[in-house]
């Protein structure tokens, strides 16, 4: 059960006369209706409130149901919520209060002024004020004093649960939002016990049953609010009750914590067991190694001679025939530092060694290339892709022939990294395009390298961490081609490099269908 759901369930409890025992000492709520009542007719006698000429009143008949008796002295059968201890009653929230009563003070005084924002949500009952003269407030506002009850009306706030009993108020009285009701109690219902009353899961889901209005400009009505029907129990046992949530909502609190820390734990564990498989594989320990695969120097051997017939073609330059790997002595150390150890059938090789790397290009004014003209180029966004995803399969804008010039032409099956932000993403193409120079473009890889190999390598954090080293000290966070090609790969044999794949996606299917 999460904190929210033991929250409602505890306010649930509360007013369906569960939370606390009943004490037969108490004095029963029929006699606090009678003084509310009494209350009633004094403020009206005073000229303060005005007769409801629609007043009921609930009672439960000699047949155990709850009927509503009106001023014209007709009865009518009512449903209620839930059952109630016997020594409660049901009543209207109307009953019980006054609502958005008026205040009177000299224009000059100072007092406190609350806009919805600084109403918490939730069940918490946190509220704070801004200081104003009356004077400036007291028309086209809410009013309100110490101990009312107020009550968000607007969606939203209404079922964020914004509502709160007032208390600390500058002179003991303010005015705030439109966007509230304020309802004041009679001398006979806790301020604490109705707020707990509205804060509950019923009250919150009738309540978005009587919107009206608009969409986005929803609000509950006032006489949805008046008329809602609500438990009272006794005046002794309202104490106890909102004691008793209070000190239940502190504890799912502190539980909250708890949770959501393994809330955390659960959203990651699965990117850090994957994380964790990758890193595993990484050092040669997710498959074991075979005798009969062809060996990483023939393959080395293979790629020279690749290198050798492109240079004499005239495709590449003499400093790009360089094979650079980390060997090993004759005492088993390598020459120079690497990440760690790997199986012996495995190379350390540099980068560069293994692919192509090229930067990308963007034509500017950008705007002035962008089409949607049919037979533009697709203009490839690191906005168009998702954090985690392995391929980019759509673009969203495409530019003029003319910007080729520019930027660089990439086709389907290229890798891309991104280099600047959030750099050190990989991406396999799925289509062809254009790309800014906020990518890199990877190619010329598969004589030495598993397209899906390559992919979890550049994943991987052997990969990262060296890529944060490379940036270290840089105010802009930017990776370029020399920076990649420099880092360390470890290289198995290509039918290993297979296993390893087949291995890493066998697992990872596994961790998303637990899930």
């Amino acid at each position: 059960m999460t904190p929210e759901q033991l929250k409602a369930s505890i306010l649930q409890r509360a007013m369906e006369g569960k939370l606390v025992p009943q004490n037969p000492n108490d004095e029963p709520a029929s006699e606090l209706l009678k003084r509310i009542k009494a209350e009633k007719e004094k403020l009206i006698s005073e000229g303060k409130i005005k007769r409801d000429k629609k007043e009921t009143e609930i009672f439960r008949g000699d047949d155990g149901k709850h009927y509503e008796k009106f001023a014209d002295g007709s009865t009518q059968e009512i449903d209620v919520p839930y059952d109630i201890p016997e020594n409660w009653e049901w009543v209207r929230v109307k009953d019980v209060t006054i609502t958005n009563p008026k205040n009177n003070m000299n224009d000059d005084s100072l007092t406190s002024f609350l806009p919805m924002k600084l109403i918490s949500d939730g069940y918490s009952t946190n509220h704070s004020f801004e200081i104003k003269k009356w004077g400036d407030i007291k028309k086209g506002f809410t009013h309100f004093q110490n101990k009312d009850v107020i009550l968000a009306k607007i969606t939203p706030c209404f079922q964020n649960r914004k509502s709160t009993v007032l208390t600390d108020l500058e002179g003991g009285m303010g005015a705030g939002t439109t966007e509230i009701y304020t309802f004041r109690t009679l001398s006979s219902l806790l301020s604490e016990f109705l707020l707990y009353i509205f804060k509950t899961q019923d009250f919150i889901s009738a309540g978005i049953k009587n919107f009206s209005g608009t969409a986005g400009q929803q609000r509950v009505p006032r006489i949805f609010v008046e008329n809602y029907c609500i438990p009272l129990p006794p005046l002794s046992e309202q104490k106890r009750i909102v004691k008793a949530i209070e000190e239940a909502l502190a504890k799912v609190d502190e539980y909250a914590e708890s949770y959501n820390r393994l809330e955390q734990l659960d959203k990651e564990f699965p990117d850090k067991l994957k994380k964790s498989i990758l890193q595993y594989a990484m050092q040669g320990k997710l498959v074991e190694q075979d005798p009969n695969d062809e060996s990483v120097e023939v393959l080395l051997e293979k790629i020279r001679a690749e290198k050798q017939k492109l240079f004499e073609e005239g495709k590449i330059k003499k400093k790009d025939l360089e094979i650079s790997i980390v060997s090993q002595g004759d005492d088993n150390s390598y020459y120079e530092e690497v990440p760690y150890e790997i199986p012996k059938s495995w190379e350390w090789v540099r980068f560069s060694t293994l692919v192509e790397i090229v930067r990308g290009g963007s034509p500017r004014p950008i705007k002035d290339y962008l089409t949607s003209e049919v037979d533009g180029i697709n203009w490839i966004k690191i906005g168009d892709t998702e954090k985690g995803e392995k391929y980019i399969n759509n673009v969203k804008e495409k530019i003029k022939k003319s910007g080729l010039n520019k930027t660089r032409f990439v086709k389907k099956g290229t890798f891309l990294l991104t280099n600047s932000m959030s750099f050190g993403r990989p991406y396999i193409l799925n289509v062809d395009g254009a790309i800014h120079d906020g990518w890199l473009a990877i190619s010329n890889y598969e004589n030495s390298l598993n397209r899906d190999y390559l992919f979890y390598i550049l994943s991987s954090n052997v990969v990262y961490s060296q890529f944060l080293s490379l940036i270290s000290g840089a105010v802009v966070k930017n990776l370029n081609s020399d920076k990649v090609a420099s880092i360390l790969i470890p290289l198995p044999p290509l039918s290993e490099q297979t296993r390893i794949v087949d291995k890493i996606e066998q697992s990872f299917a596994h961790i998303d269908a637990l899930i």
